[in-house]
């Protein structure tokens, strides 16, 4: 028999805060936590020592929903449940001791905020409430005369006290294009066969708004709102023309720029025909790698009119290339996610971003998500749709380096 009297060891956690971000609605910490062991023997004069540095992210409050890789809310169908067994993978970019995983909540158990109040919070105007969001205060801020009658169908350019929100799309939508030209960013409305353009440069400061009647332009930049007050027939890509229009194009090609920062609201159905990407994402043997900044679209089809709260269908649908792999880097919250594929052929969508749903149907399609946590940053609003409650959140924790030697 040995006896261990004469063993020894002591431990220490040692944390350091690396940053620290705080928004109206939450709070996000980074930490470096260095776990220390130390053991000895009382008769000999060697010990040994070792310690393990991990990455920390917390968060708390009402959190971006994005942060949830993949969140189904409801009890899902036996379809549903095979579907979320069997054909949705996940994979995280970063390398966590907590794999990302598939979660499923009873309704209401992280319930969204409504789009009436996430607007009434975006649009800077004044003290603007939930409960003043009327279609005559909406008037109002279109600069239409205040009034509670229905908002004319067409597209509108959201002005309010710091600048430019973004647009404003009453009615149903045929064609809504994403594109570049050279350092613009494109988006494009075709509505009722008219068509309207925003174009704006984050490199030059520049916006231009091209309408029907004329063209305005001015020396800042939108906030990246874009809200539909309506259903999108199509969704996608758009090359540019020398005339400086977009045509939709099914070739896998960026359509947003590096580095921003859009958000599609949605009352209604949308449709995405084509591959959605920003600059500087390449697809390596199935694996999207992205090289320069970060970029974030988020698409969400609330499922209610925005001003009655009249429910709607709220879905999402996913057109696939005839044979081809869809990619799309986009966080998407919808009530109802589809694919729209040939039923004969097996697809498969690669999502890039994230993924909240409260029903699910992907026929023949797998779908692969490679989370992209929120990017954080000082913008102004929140251009997420956040959990109602709020939550503390282990988000990260990621083994950094393993060292042995004495510590003090």
């Amino acid at each position: 028999d040995q006896s261990f009297r004469f063993f020894g060891w002591k431990s220490k956690i040692v944390s350091q805060l690396d940053s620290f971000y705080k928004s109206q609605h939450y709070w996000v910490a980074e930490y470096e936590l260095v776990v220390e062991g130390k053991g000895y023997q009382g008769s000999l004069s060697s010990d040994s020592s070792a310690q393990l540095s991990f990455q920390v992210r917390l968060g708390c409050g009402r959190l971006p929903l994005a942060w949830f890789p993949f969140l189904y809310q409801g009890e899902p169908s036996s379809r549903e449940a095979e579907e979320i067994e069997k054909k949705i993978n996940l994979f995280s970019r970063e390398t966590s001791i907590f794999k990302p995983r598939k979660i499923i909540l009873p309704p209401d158990k992280l319930a969204t905020k409504e789009p009436q109040e996430w607007l009434a919070e975006n649009l800077k105007i004044g003290v603007l409430e939930p409960e003043d969001f009327s279609r005559s205060r909406f008037r109002e801020i279109l600069g239409l005369e205040p009034a509670n009658e229905a908002i004319p169908p067409g597209v509108y350019l959201i002005r309010d006290d710091l600048g430019l929100g973004g647009l404003f799309i009453q009615g149903d939508v045929e064609e809504l294009l994403l594109g570049i030209d050279s350092s613009y960013q494109i988006i494009q409305v075709k509505k009722e066969s008219s068509y309207w353009q925003l174009r704006f440069s984050p490199a030059q400061k520049i916006t231009e708004f091209q309408t029907p009647q004329g063209l305005e332009s001015f020396t800042l930049l939108p906030r990246g709102m874009v809200i539909i007050n309506g259903s999108v027939q199509a969704l996608g890509a758009g090359v540019i023309t020398p005339e400086k229009k977009l045509l939709p194009t099914q070739e896998k090609i960026p359509c947003f720029l590096q580095g921003i920062t859009l958000t599609f609201l949605c009352a209604e159905e949308i449709t995405i025909t084509s591959h959605l990407y920003q600059e500087g994402l390449n697809l390596e043997e199935h694996i999207p790698y992205l090289k320069g900044q970060e970029s974030q679209l988020i698409i969400w089809a609330c499922g209610q009119e925005l001003f009655s709260g009249e429910k709607t269908s709220g879905k999402i649908h996913l057109q696939s290339p005839e044979d081809q792999e869809l990619l799309i880097q986009a966080h998407l919250k919808t009530v109802s996610l589809n694919t729209t594929n040939n039923p004969r052929k097996l697809t498969t969508v690669n999502l890039m971003g994230s993924l909240q749903t409260d029903q699910l149907n992907l026929k023949s399609s797998s779908l692969n998500i490679f989370h992209q946590p929120p990017r954080i940053n000082d913008s102004l609003g929140e251009a997420f749709p956040l959990t109602q409650q709020p939550l503390l959140a282990l988000l990260l924790l990621q083994p950094q380096e393993w060292k042995e030697g004495n510590y003090d």
